[in-house]
This record gives structure tokens, sequence and C-alpha cells, in this order.
């Protein structure tokens, strides 16, 4: 349902119903409050990892791809990612392919905020958004989920409540 607003969103533009462009409205809210919580987090660990003395592992993990940056998020742990938590090793290709879509996307996205590029490059930008609200919303009902199986078995197991 979400891909479906915010695809809606993103061809209809300003002619969007008041519900929906709130909806779309709350789910970049979402969306940006998340990478902000990641961001914070990665300046929080390397703060700590300047701190012990680690920098360059902290660096090379991260652009080897050997971490996430999900991991420094209010999901993730306090502080440094543990080693047990890293990601598997990736090889070189990886990391330097993931880097480079990275620097490709940040360029566009750039060009886009300064109105630099055509409208279809805008529109695809936009509906990669659509992804991250996705993402969000799987995550929302999965949760949602776990705390029906949860509450059903608090209740079959204990018929106090």
């Amino acid at each position: 349902m979400t891909v479906i607003i915010g695809a809606w969103g993103v061809l209809a533009g300003p002619d969007l119903p008041l519900w929906a462009a709130v909806y779309n409205h709350v789910a970049d809210i979402f969306c940006h409050a998340i990478v902000t919580s990641s961001l914070v987090g990665v300046v929080i660990d390397l703060s700590l990892a300047v701190v012990k003395c680690r920098v360059g592992h902290f660096v090379a993990d991260f652009c080897m791809c050997k971490d996430n940056i999900e991991q420094h998020s209010v999901t993730g742990r306090c502080g440094m990612a543990a080693e047990d938590s890293a990601q598997p090793n990736a090889d070189q290709s990886q990391a330097g392919s993931t880097w480079l879509m990275f620097v490709f996307f940040l360029c566009f996205y750039v060009l886009d905020h300064r109105g630099e590029v055509p409208e279809t490059v805008h529109k695809t930008l936009s509906l990669l958004g659509i992804a991250c609200w996705a993402g969000i919303a799987w995550w929302v009902v999965d949760r949602l989920v776990r705390l029906e199986s949860l509450c059903l078995e608090l209740y079959t197991d204990d018929g106090d409540i």
C-alpha cells in the first residue's frame, strides 16, 4: 500500500488527495528520522573510535563494507558495532561497486536538489525514496505481527490476562 500511495504521489504531483499527501509526508518523516538516526550514530561511533584510538579500524571496516550503517542507528547496539555482529567480509569489488553507486546517486541527488536534472530523473530518484518508505512499512507490520503473537502467547499461557 505504501509503495502504491508513494508512486501515486510521484506521478500525480500536487493533484494528490489530502489524505494521500499526509500519508506520504508522514512516511517521508519516518524515512528522514531513520537516516538521521543512522548518521548521528556513525558520528557517535566515530567519536568513540577516536577516543579508543581505533579510527583506522573503524573507517576500514566501514569502507570495506564489513559494517553497515544500520548497526549505528537506534536499532543497533550502543557504541561501536561488536565484532560478532559485523557483516561477513565483503570483497573489494563489492565494496568498490557499493561506493561507486553511492557516489553516483549522491551526485544525482545534489543535481536534483539544485534543479539541474530532467523531470524523468527527478521522478526516478523520488521512486527510489519510496523504497525507504516500503522498508519502514514492512518493519512496522513485522513488529505488529510479532507483538500480536507475543500477546497471544501471554494470553494462552496465563489465563489471568
